[in-house]
């Protein structure tokens, strides 16, 4: 990235905007601060103690004993920074990702369930959207990540409910070795695609500092069959379908003495876009995100308390029918206060308490009045292992959503070794779970008529899964490694928006949802030294049905929802070779019902992507060049009915780095 584009980028940063909201988030964490200043004096006054000084590696898995997780780690996102996270989920993971074409909207679901039920937490923050209860992927810059954990299962976080399909957890981490680190990254790609991303971190064993900027825009302009799947249908260009997006994270971490720290993080997002084919059909977002921290390690305890402001704002507009115009604002303003405690009284056992509170409020010309939600839970929990073999987690949690108590919610999970000398283990998992319905669900109307239903129940279920994992040879020359996991959940009062007699869609809980299948990975890898090879792959089958339903004019009865393929599978191939490095992948997607009666689909489809590469290295620098070729068979698909993907494009990125 250039000096002048760089410049060029933070003065368009709203600057007003960010101050006036940090001045809220400055606020905002007097009220912590108070807090852990009492929690210091508190243990001063039980007399100091006097401990060796301690490293403190913030990983962020923990709590997923007999639970599937996949890690994507910082060599990874390094990898593909000019990319957003969607494109990371849809090419490193198995979930489902429901796009609205290139550029536009796109969610992430877990094993058939929806969006909504998706939870998405950024360092420990849940930043779902209380209106549509789901986060939009396409907005999210990799840069602004180091980690992500993906959790799958009902009870994927114990601080975390309403995930009756997984959890996504985005990790921003400190690096306290690190004195200067410069990273800066461009990228050039078909449609007149441009990516720029820019980093820079300096500090020492006591403070950390990191800035990370984002920018990126297309044309868009691609060319598509009218008719997905159908080489031989019509050709079309994708006209009015531009976006653009931009945005920076600050970062400070702070050491107090060896056994305290203090983090605050800020991050702040925006993104302008068409939606295709009209140019009078548009939609802004953008969004402030702010939380402090604090941790404190003693001999047997850790305390960690967090405060967290969020301000988030969408703009829809549709001009296309004057008569029935669009124009839909919508606030949203979150406060999060956090409380978690970790005592291990003995090594191998640690109980765990929590207390987490929500407020939401949402400001919006598609309610009839200022909206608010307001969630406060209580958790416990247990982790005990016992001998070599058996790890048990177990928690409960009690919930109240807008005063309205909500049953008990717990969940247990059991990793076995079935070889002691071998890392071959049999986990499983039970939990119960529910999900409170959207503000979206309770109170949507337009042009007068109130679309919303009040009263709705809340969507709940049971889930379980049963799983074996192993690995031989971890971090000798040659490794591989294989999980199997089955699952099985039952959701009962299931959203589902349908229309009525007029055409005009309204929610009910007339839905009981069964959602059964396995997924399976594989890894081999291969060390040599100078020559690094890995292999990887996955299959899942995805059963998902409504078993039942309240509605006589439902046809839904025992098919399959709706965008929800039965059948998925990956895999690549990767090899690295003195700097050079070669990355084949590719993704298998079934057959997708796009009506409840499964009378329309979309076909199958499959995409592969090639990349090449070479890293140099001079000193405490790198530059690494980078060639990519995605939807390398030029495959006609489309994800989402009515919104085309570009068929075979090109990327070019270089990136320099400065630091260790």
């Amino acid at each position: 990235m250039s000096p002048k584009r760089l410049i060029s980028f933070i003065s368009q940063i709203n600057i007003s905007i960010v101050f006036s909201r940090g001045i809220i988030f400055f606020i905002n964490t007097l009220i912590i601060f108070p807090l852990f200043i009492g929690f210091c004096s508190a243990q001063q006054s039980a007399g100091s103690i006097e401990m060796d000084e301690i490293t403190v590696t913030e990983k962020g898995i923990k709590d997923i004993t007999g639970l599937k997780y996949k890690l994507i780690d910082s060599t990874i996102m390094k990898m593909n920074q000019t990319l957003l996270l969607s494109g990371i989920l849809a090419e490193h993971t198995s979930l489902n990702i429901k796009s609205f074409g290139n550029g536009g909207i796109a969610t992430a679901s877990f094993r058939g369930a929806g969006p909504a039920h998706t939870q998405v937490l950024w360092n420990g923050v849940n930043v779902n959207s209380p209106m549509l209860g789901q986060v939009d992927f396409s907005i999210i810059p990799a840069m602004f990540i180091d980690e992500v954990l993906v959790y799958h299962g009902g009870s994927s976080l114990c601080n975390n409910s309403g995930a009756l399909g997984g959890s996504i957890s985005i990790l921003n981490l400190p690096d306290w070795n690190n004195k200067l680190s410069i990273n800066a990254t461009e990228g050039i790609a078909s449609f007149n695609t441009y990516n720029s991303a820019f980093s820079i971190g300096t500090g020492n064993r006591n403070f950390q500092m990191k800035t990370r900027l984002s920018r990126g825009n297309s044309a868009n302009d691609f060319s598509y069959h009218e008719i997905a799947g159908d080489e031989s249908s019509p050709v079309h260009e994708n006209k009015n379908a531009q976006f653009s997006y931009d945005g920076v994270i600050q970062e400070f971490y702070a050491r107090i003495k060896n056994d305290n720290f203090i983090t605050a993080r800020l991050w702040y997002q925006q993104k302008d876009q068409q939606i295709p084919p009209s140019i009078l059909e548009k939609q802004d977002e953008d969004y402030f995100r702010s939380v402090v921290e604090y941790k404190a390690f003693g001999e047997k305890t850790e305390v960690t308390l967090r405060s967290a402001f969020l301000d988030d704002y969408m703009n829809y507009r549709n001009f296309k029918d004057s008569a029935s115009a669009i124009n839909s604002k919508n606030k949203v303003i979150t406060l999060n206060e956090c409380l978690e405690t970790n005592y291990t009284p003995a090594p191998g056992t640690t109980f765990i308490f929590g207390a987490d509170f929500d407020y939401h409020q949402v400001e919006t010309n598609n309610f009839d009045a200022l909206k608010h939600r307001q969630n406060l839970s209580l958790s416990a929990g247990l982790n005990k292992k016992i001998g070599h073999r058996i790890s048990i987690s177990a928690f409960i949690k009690q919930e109240m959503t807008d005063q309205n108590l909500v049953p008990l919610i717990p969940s247990i999970g059991i990793d076995y070794r079935l070889l002691e000398d071998y890392d071959l283990i049999l986990k499983t998992n039970f939990s119960r779970n529910y999900h409170a319905p959207t503000l979206n669900d309770l109170y949507w109307k337009n042009d007068g008529y109130s679309y919303g239903n009040p009263h709705l129940k809340p969507e709940k279920g049971c889930s379980g899964e049963m799983g074996i994992q192993f690995r031989q040879n971890p971090g000798r020359i040659f490794e591989w490694s294989a999980e199997l996991t089955c699952y099985y959940s039952l959701i009962s009062n299931w959203v589902m928006w349908h229309p009525d007699s007029l055409g005009r869609w309204f929610p009910e809980n007339i839905m009981q949802v069964e959602r059964k299948g396995m997924e399976s990975t594989f890894s081999l890898k291969f060390n040599s030294g100078r020559l690094q090879t890995e292999f990887q792959g996955n299959y899942n089958l995805t059963i998902t049905t409504n078993r039942k339903s309240s509605d006589i004019n439902d046809n839904s009865g025992g098919k399959q929802l709706p965008y929800v393929p039965k059948n998925t599978a990956g895999g690549s191939a990767e090899c690295s070779i003195k700097g050079y490095f070669f990355r084949y992948s590719l993704g298998y997607t079934g057959l997708r019902y796009t009506s409840s009666d499964d009378e329309f689909s979309l076909p199958a489809y499959s995409i592969s992507n090639l990349t090449a590469g070479k890293k140099l290295i001079f000193g405490k620098s790198t530059i690494t060049t980078q060639f990519v070729i995605e939807n390398l068979f030029n495959t006609s698909y489309q994800i989402t009915q009515g919104y085309p993907m570009p068929g075979r494009f090109y990327r070019f990125v270089v990136k320099y780095e400065f630091g260790k």
